[in-house]
């Protein structure tokens, strides 16, 4: 027990340096108000906050115990624990699959670039999405979820695309859009109303949220099998 103690405590130590460095690149400085909620406007970057917030809390609560000499490793609510392991893992398939080809002629374009992006890309898009499920695979409890909860996870998706919207009712143009052709009020081509149009973005939307509900009952069985090899 001792040494799961340990390793949980430098995974999630390592997982919560590489968000602070990540946030501390592209939120500083803070220019405006508006700065930051253009940070957020991006998936990837709530996707890492999420990451960030609970790899806060799971090292709040390894030190605690510590002091008051429990072992025992820091868990949070499993549901809770496989949304943040569904956001973050969409974000590591989504742009490895489809952002990362559309963002410039040479695919890989968008992981050299110069300067904060060459280090913030890959932290955000691979290095921490898979601690972070090593850290779930190996420390979470499982076998807790049932199929019902997928329609939340998706709720999260449709909560976010309502955020766009609303963001972009701001009139401020996002510069790091994964597409080299224009400047947008959307942080992803495929939600673009103002390129795509309101009915081909819909169907984009149903699209993406249809993938979404699948990917999340595979999860949900996934976290199922690893507590059926846990109890084997």
């Amino acid at each position: 027990m001792k040494k799961s103690i340990n390793l949980s405590l430098i995974l999630r130590l390592i997982i919560w340096l590489c968000c602070a460095v990540s946030f501390a690149l592209i939120l500083f400085p803070i220019k405006s108000f508006m700065h930051i909620v253009n940070v957020f406007a991006y998936f990837t970057n709530l996707s890492n906050m999420f990451v960030f917030i609970i790899t806060t809390y799971f090292l709040y609560k390894t030190f605690k115990n510590i002091k008051h000499n429990k072992n025992y490793i820091a868990k949070a609510n499993a549901i809770l624990h496989l949304f943040v392991v569904f956001a973050i893992s969409v974000t590591m398939i989504v742009f490895t699959g489809l952002l990362i080809y559309i963002a410039s002629n040479n695919a890989w374009d968008i992981l050299s670039n110069s300067g904060k992006h060459f280090i913030t890309e890959p932290l955000f898009h691979y290095v921490i999405p898979i601690l972070f499920i090593i850290d779930y695979v190996l420390f979470a409890e499982h076998g807790k979820i049932t199929y019902k909860k997928a329609a939340d996870f998706c709720f999260y998706c449709v909560v976010y695309f309502l955020w766009l919207v609303l963001r972009a009712q701001t009139h401020t143009l996002l510069h790091n859009v994964p597409s080299i052709n224009y400047q947008s009020y959307y942080p992803y081509p495929f939600l673009d109303i103002n390129q795509l149009g309101v009915v081909k973005t819909i169907i984009s939307t149903l699209t993406c949220m249809i993938g979404f509900y699948v990917y999340s009952l595979l999860l949900i069985w996934l976290d199922g099998r690893l507590n059926k090899k846990k109890v084997s």
